[in-house]
């Protein structure tokens, strides 16, 4: 490559007889790289008698020799063999440049170029006053125990000093997170990712001598992977790569490991004998024995996955997945209890609250954790530097999330009130003939999530270019329409013929809230590219939450499916108590021993896995309370008509007796 001029150009002429010489200077040249030495005639000159001679001033070092009409690669200088060129091609047209290649420290100064043609000879002065070079070198790879720091090492060499290079920065390699940066002569703990804050520094008394390693404490099995040492200066740029490979496991990572193991082999052997009692007759067995092992079922796996996703949070500093892992496994024990095939063994009062208020608890559990961590996460962005933003989007971010809260909060009032103040359960033989005492959830319910579901589009949309003014305004208006337009059809289904209401309400939960649902959860997925290009993996898990609770936000409006099909009860049932707590098992150990053991960091983030399989379950849960309205109703609607037959037949019995 040939190098650019640097600082001004000169151009030195020298009139002789006959001929001019052009030359130019002060150049510079790049470690490594190539530089062109200009030496031209304006006017061509004859090759058979003319000589040019490149040499070094200060040493006398031959560089190049032309001759007889010939170059002479033989008389250069041993240090200039192989590495200076002449254009041949062009020489005939008086340009007597040469190429130097591989450049040095050591090629600058000064350099002649003489041409001598019959009695008349003339030089001109070239200037190398400048080598510049940035070389970055690194230790390669390096093992570390955890809970011990680890020594990354890099070592920048460059023309400038270290004071003056623009920026040094370590970066993972994998995740493009900032691990720590030194810019403009300054270390900057502040724009460090939070996993490395306090954890990664410099040894700032060795930056002076180039030394930029990075002393990395408390290493953590997340910590395992490639790590980039990246230089920058006005004009170059400089990279090594070093890989770190973290051994052994913490005492936390065998906790984890013995939560997922035992979560694992309770779930196994209970839904084991789980479906052996169902598969008795044996009522007082069934609501005996089976519910001590239906307790076991949901509640031991899913406590000890909720235990298991904490502490492998404190051990990775993997907080957000942590959060939503461990507050999903717990809240399902409610979603679990409600479902339960064997809700009916229960005391009426206490089937009543679950009932009431099991889908609103977990809608609050889940968004109160969830969007806190988020809230969060984006100040810290705010704080570094990283997620910047004026003071009004700060402002819009700190009144969302607190609408987002106070409305998921408002969202259970309705439903402890409802539990509080219906009467209690009737028997089952007589929930078909008065389906109106049966608790269901409120509209107010409903409502309120709906709400709250639209605050926290608005809360993802701070910053995204995907979700400009106008859609956020016609969002604020529009989205509304549809809860509204719910709770209506509610209304006027209750004035109608039961049987043709079923149907318009079965029409509406089945087919128009879902395409509602998708629809929104499709806008929700285009305003998540400023929470994707801050942090990888981010935007996607927010919307696989938003999903699940909108779902949830679906089943408030409907009621519990006591007349649902037993199969396709059982089948809901055990996926969720069994399916969930497995996968989650395996997905947590599995990741922690591939991270762990062999450094992978090719494992998806668990939250998009645990999520959208809860997302899936609950839609199950929806798809039952669907069907159980629908069988309600159409009983009820028969039984109608059948009273009404009877009370038509009664009179016509009377008229004939009374005619008779």
């Amino acid at each position: 490559m040939i190098m650019r001029n640097f600082g001004f150009l000169v151009v030195l002429v020298k009139v002789v007889q006959g001929f001019q010489l052009q030359g130019a200077g002060p150049l510079v040249a790049q470690l490594g790289g190539s530089v062109l030495l200009p030496c031209a005639a304006e006017t061509p000159l004859p090759l058979v008698e003319l000589g040019v001679e490149w040499r070094r001033t200060d040493s006398g070092a031959l560089v190049h020799l032309f001759q007889d009409g010939d170059v002479r690669p033989e008389s250069q200088d041993f240090a200039y063999k192989d590495r200076a060129h002449f254009f041949p091609v062009e020489m005939s047209n008086g340009n007597f440049s040469i190429l130097l290649k591989n450049v040095s420290h050591e090629d600058t100064g000064l350099y002649s170029c003489k041409v001598y043609i019959e009695n008349t000879a003339e030089e001109v002065r070239v200037d190398l006053v400048r080598v510049e070079y940035l070389v970055v070198t690194g230790s390669g790879v390096v093992s570390a125990s955890l809970g011990k720091e680890v020594v990354l090492s890099c070592s920048v060499d460059s023309h400038v000093l270290p004071e003056g290079l623009m920026e040094v920065t370590w970066m993972r390699a994998d995740q493009e997170i900032i691990v720590l940066r030194y810019q403009h002569g300054e270390v900057l703990p502040d724009v460090s990712h939070h996993r490395y804050r306090g954890r990664a520094e410099f040894f700032t008394s060795e930056i002076s001598k180039g030394n930029f390693s990075l002393r990395l404490k408390d290493v953590r099995t997340e910590d395992t992977g490639e790590y980039i040492c990246d230089a920058h200066t006005s004009n170059h740029t400089g990279k090594a790569t070093v890989r770190l490979s973290v051994l052994g496991l913490s005492l936390l990572h065998c906790l984890v490991l013995v939560c997922c193991a035992a979560s694992f082999v309770i779930t196994i052997v209970a839904v084991a004998h789980f479906m052996s009692y169902r598969a008795k007759q044996d009522l007082a067995r069934r609501h005996g024995k089976d519910l001590a092992v239906h307790f076991l079922l949901f509640f031991s796996p899913n406590v000890l996955l909720f235990t298991g996703y904490l502490l492998w949070g404190l051990a990775e500093d993997l907080f957000s997945e942590a959060v939503a892992g461990s507050v999903v496994n717990f809240a399902r024990i409610l979603l679990l209890l409600l479902t339960s095939p064997y809700l009916g063994a229960l005391c009426d009062s206490l089937q009543k609250l679950i009932k009431c208020v099991s889908v609103s608890v977990v809608h609050t559990v889940i968004t109160v954790a969830v969007y806190s961590d988020a809230y969060i996460k984006r100040l810290n962005w705010i704080s570094a530097g990283i997620f910047s933003t004026s003071h009004v989007h700060k402002t819009r971010l700190q009144g969302y999330f607190g609408a987002i809260i106070f409305l998921s909060l408002c969202g259970i009032c309705p439903d402890i009130y409802s539990a509080y103040t219906l009467p209690c359960m009737l028997p089952r033989s007589e929930l078909g003939l008065h389906p109106q005492r049966e608790p269901s959830k409120q509209a107010w319910t409903f409502l309120l999530l709906e709400t709250c579901s639209i605050f926290q589009m608005l809360f993802l949309s701070v910053k995204s270019s995907a979700f400009n003014h106008d859609i956020r305004n016609t969002l604020i208006f529009a989205a509304p329409l549809f809860p509204i337009s719910v709770l209506l059809i509610r209304r006027l289904v209750r004035n109608r013929k039961p049987r043709w209401g079923c149907l318009c309400w079965t029409v509406t939960m089945g087919i128009w809230m879902p395409v509602y649902f998708v629809v929104t959860i499709s806008v929700v997925g285009h305003i998540q590219d400023a929470a994707e290009a801050i942090l990888p993996g981010e935007g996607t898990a927010l919307l696989c939450v938003f999903a699940l609770l909108k779902m949830l936000t679906g089943l408030s409006l409907s009621n519990h499916p006591d007349k649902a099909p037993e199969l396709l009860h059982t089948i809901v049932y055990v996926f969720g108590a069994a399916g969930l707590s497995i996968v989650n098992s395996v997905g947590l150990a599995t990741k922690l021993l591939l991270t762990s053991g062999y450094g992978s960091q090719n494992v998806p983030d668990l939250r998009l896995i645990t999520i959208p399989l809860e997302c899936l379950f609950v839609f199950g849960w929806f798809a039952l309370q669907i069907h159980g309205y629908w069988a309600r109703n159409t009983r009820t609607a028969s039984n109608s008509e059948t009273h009404e037959d009877l009370i038509l037949q009664d009179s016509h019995e009377t008229n004939d007796m009374t005619t008779s």
